[in-house]
């Protein structure tokens, strides 16, 4: 793999050093020194040289390899990180049941869907949220915790969370004992809304930052039916306004809405519902594609919507993407690049003042297991997030306590890293790779990563970010004003 790729965009000549984040535009005499010596030309800087030629040979002397991109791309992980990650992890979310008062038709547990095991209505047991409570509060009392986040992140999941309600009120009671001045807790919940006028109180009282899941209009949550195959649309929307008109303080700062996009709503469609009815914004998200049986992948066809697709149809196209921002698509690609192929970045005051370290990268862009959060499920299953198969369990809870082997996690990652490798190691995009590997078909054999970038598709990548910076200026200072990326 070449550390070095010129590329052009709108006429114009760049070099893209790889290895070091680095992007240079290029005089068309420069550019031509450039190609010469990265053919191998016998150019040198002795004699009679051009100024551009000097040029050149002084930049390439200093672009060049401090280390081989192949051989740097071979992090491990070791038991010992995995329990570092496992001690200071940010968030506990619970699948409190997998009862749901909903029966929706691209739900992740639904018949969609093939890579969960068969749902039996379990309710999580109190006794598995006791015992992983207790073994994670040893690591918070030990020198392993190190977290600058001194408040932990609860998350309440279904089916729908409160269904459980008498649940919720134990986790939280416990939490409160468990409190200290250098950690605490705060509470976030999923839900669908079918019973929010019950529990409003409790939620409003203990913070509990809500996610509503709405698909617009009423024909846009069409998919979202009880068991009868009602909608309840109506129903939400009036739970919904009266905890708005009950608390609008709680509402306004903590009450959030997520929508599936569908080929029955559209991004205008739901922009426009939750600005008249909510004065919100909406999350939106397609379908998910992963999973998918293969008798029903008709069916999820003729259900998915692109985002984009859907956004370029819209009649108000330039007033959603101002309002949408960060979560515009092409302003997420953008603040993408800018962030790690303009070499303008530095990721920690530390960048400041020292020399560039030697890295050792770590196959794909997989989250380290826990870096976010530990999800544990109905049925006792400890998961590093509720997006990944059930069938990736990395441990498990029952009555006799957490059964967990960081040793064997730390193997089995690295086995999956292994089965990437020669994909990952001729890839362009290595070091800034977004591709989770659950998210692929076979990953415990040979499977095909659908992030991979060989040399033609990164110079598109390129040229493609370079030009639409030429074209959207406004949007690159409103970017470099207005936001912070945290990782």
């Amino acid at each position: 793999m070449k550390s070095k790729i010129l590329f052009q965009s709108d006429g114009n000549s760049y070099l893209q050093d790889v290895t070091n984040n680095l992007m240079l535009y290029l005089p068309r005499e420069l550019l031509k020194q450039i190609e010469k010596r990265l053919n191998n030309s016998n150019s040198s800087i002795f004699g009679n040289s051009t100024y551009y030629e000097r040029k050149a040979d002084f930049l390439l002397e200093k672009l060049s390899d401090q280390r081989n991109v192949e051989e740097s791309f071979s992090g491990r992980l070791s038991p010992e990180m995995v329990e570092n990650t496992f001690a200071n992890t940010r968030q506990i979310t619970f699948e409190l049941t997998e009862r749901c008062n909903l029966h929706c038709k691209y739900c992740a547990y639904g018949e969609l869907y093939g890579d969960y095991l068969p749902r039996q209505n379990k309710d999580l047991p109190w006794a598995f949220v006791d015992q992983l409570i207790e073994y994670m509060c040893k690591y918070w009392a030990s020198s392993r915790y190190a977290s600058v986040y001194k408040s932990i992140a609860v998350g309440f999941y279904g089916g729908e969370p409160l269904l459980k309600m008498d649940l919720i009120n134990q986790i939280v009671r416990l939490l409160k004992e468990k409190s200290t001045n250098s950690l605490g807790f705060r509470y976030n919940m999923t839900t669908n809304g079918i019973l929010l006028n019950q529990y409003m109180d409790f939620l409003v009282e203990n913070d509990v930052q809500l996610l509503i899941s709405l698909d617009g209009d009423e024909c846009g949550n069409s998919y979202r039916v009880t068991k009868a195959g009602k909608n309840p649309f109506h129903k939400i929307v009036s739970n919904v306004m009266l905890l708005k008109e009950s608390f609008p303080e709680y509402f306004k700062e903590r009450v959030m809405f997520a929508s599936v996009l569908h080929n029955k709503n559209s991004v205008s469609g739901i922009k426009n519902f939750f600005r008249k009815q909510f004065d919100k914004e909406a999350r939106i998200s397609e379908v998910n594609p992963v999973g998918i049986k293969y008798e029903k992948k008709e069916q999820f066809n003729s259900m998915y919507r692109n985002t984009m697709v859907s956004l370029n149809q819209a009649e108000d196209y330039d007033k959603i993407k101002e309002d949408m921002f960060v979560n515009d698509p092409d302003t997420n690609t953008l603040m993408y690049y800018l962030h790690t192929y303009s070499g303008n970045c530095i990721k920690n005051y530390r960048g400041f003042f020292i020399e560039k370290e030697t890295e050792r990268w770590l196959p794909t862009g997989t989250c380290m297991p826990f870096g976010k959060r530990i999800f544990l499920t109905a049925a006792g299953k400890i998961l590093p997030c509720e997006r990944i198969g059930h069938q990736y369990s990395l441990g498990y809870v029952d009555q006799d306590g957490v059964n967990i082997d960081f040793r064997e996690i730390a193997n089995r990652y690295n086995q999956y890293y292994d089965n990437l490798q020669s994909q990952c190691s001729a890839c362009y995009h290595l070091k800034h790779c977004l591709q989770c590997i659950f998210q692929l078909d076979g990953i415990e054999n040979k499977p095909v990563c659908n992030g991979y970038f060989n040399e033609t598709r990164f110079q598109k990548y390129l040229s493609e970010n370079i030009a639409f910076l030429c074209n959207n200026s406004k949007l690159y200072k409103k970017i470099m004003d207005e936001v912070i990326l945290e990782e």
